[in-house]
């Protein structure tokens, strides 16, 4: 084993950080960026939990929401590959409402308080989890002894004076329907707040806020780069965490985004969708998708490609659907939309439970086809690694056990 004179410096920081010795972590940091040429200041913040966060003297709690237990709607079958956690019962995570007296925001998400605490809150998992994942280029290096080591360029700032609501843009449009786009569930709370924006916004971000009423004045564009300054922020916790969506949140967009649609999609008529990934090749493709598709077809599937369609659109095509079926990926987000849902089918290529316990939230009864990977290349992660392979016969007979012939 290497010791900490020869490890690098990540090893060594987290090292001495791990002992609570904040500042040989944050000299350790500092010394690698300025031999790197790394003009950055590294600074050493405490973390504060959501639940804990009125206690600082910028942060006023003005909502808390718990939701109950849900108990999964998942269908195990036997003999095939599936994973226990999908059919447990799970807890979405509490809505916070916070008003923060100035604070400052760093792309994405993470909210240091006028105390310099940075409030241990993200999408999908806490900043202080988020700093172990080694995301490039964010802003928390390390994590550990209740700290976060957070990296804060200088320029360039917004100073903002008047109220306002954040949301963060993320570009990953599943992770924007489960942990940023529901927060607006508290914005009824401030209404007089104009909406912060920040980060590169996509078409989709826009449009499904237009659908929910947002004007296009009301929102203010922020580039991910640039740091915020707020004289008075509004700001709800993640709708999704720890791999766990909020029940509140789904029934806040389907009912503002879904419901205006339901009684023309009930005259229409419930119909079946294979949501494809064909187009959203970046991570996990399913190699054998175009046999998978001709494969539903056959079983009497619309065949939709989300990412070809514009957000509206895509939420039309769904409203009517009876049956749901797809891989795992953001294509499979769109299955909170449909209004008469009565199951799913997910190829899963990842054994998260976030697209089960969407279904378990919407109450509908849904079945795993696990798909076997194989390995392509040897990149950063396991899903840019792999690709999967489903057995058309395991599909059959999820299929089968939900009822759909």
């Amino acid at each position: 084993m290497a010791s900490d004179s020869i490890a690098d410096p990540r090893t060594r920081a987290q090292r001495a950080l791990a002992k609570g010795d904040v500042a040989a972590a944050l000299s350790i940091c500092r010394d690698a960026f300025r031999h790197a040429g790394d003009a950055a200041q590294i600074a050493s913040c405490p973390t504060v939990e959501p639940a804990a966060a009125s206690s600082l003297a910028s942060v006023e709690q003005l909502l808390v929401a718990e939701e109950p237990p849900i108990e999964s709607t998942a269908v195990l079958i036997d003999g095939l590959m599936q994973y226990p956690h999908w059919n447990q019962r799970y807890t979405p995570p509490a809505i916070r409402l916070f008003r923060l007296r100035n604070c400052t925001v760093h792309y994405p998400n993470v909210v240091v308080t006028a105390e310099g605490a940075i409030l241990d809150d993200n999408a999908g998992f806490r900043t202080s989890a988020l700093c172990h994942h080694a995301i490039h280029g964010f802003p928390g290096l390390l994590s550990g002894s209740g700290h976060v080591l957070l990296r804060t360029p200088g320029d360039p700032v917004e100073r903002l004076r008047e109220p306002a609501f954040f949301l963060n843009a993320s570009p990953n449009y599943a992770s924007w329907l489960f942990a940023d786009l529901p927060r607006l569930v508290t914005r009824m709370q401030v209404s007089r707040a104009r909406l912060i924006l920040h980060g590169e916004p996509h078409a989709f971000h826009l449009d499904s806020l237009h659908a929910l009423g947002v004007a296009s004045e009301d929102i203010v564009r922020i580039p991910a780069q640039t740091r915020i300054e707020c004289a008075e922020l509004f700001y709800c916790t993640s709708t999704f965490m720890d791999h766990a969506p909020s029940a509140r949140g789904f029934a806040y967009l389907r009912e503002r985004l879904a419901r205006p649609g339901a009684d023309a999609a009930r005259r229409t008529g419930a119909h079946r969708v294979y949501l494809s990934r064909v187009g959203e090749q970046a991570s996990r493709p399913l190699l054998n998708e175009q046999e998978l598709i001709a494969f539903f077809r056959r079983r009497g599937f619309d065949i939709v490609a989300p990412e070809t369609l514009e957000f509206r659109e895509q939420v039309v095509r769904m409203l009517g659907a009876d049956s749901i079926a797809g891989p795992y990926g953001a294509n499979l987000a769109n299955g909170i939309f449909p209004v008469q849902a009565s199951n799913a089918l997910i190829i899963a290529t990842k054994e998260q439970p976030e697209f089960s316990r969407m279904f378990s939230a919407l109450a509908v009864p849904h079945a795993h086809a696990c798909a076997e990977p194989v390995k392509l290349k040897d990149a950063a992660t396991f899903s840019e690694s792999f690709g999967f392979r489903v057995a058309l016969d395991d599909v059959g007979r999820c299929l089968d056990a939900l009822g759909v012939s």
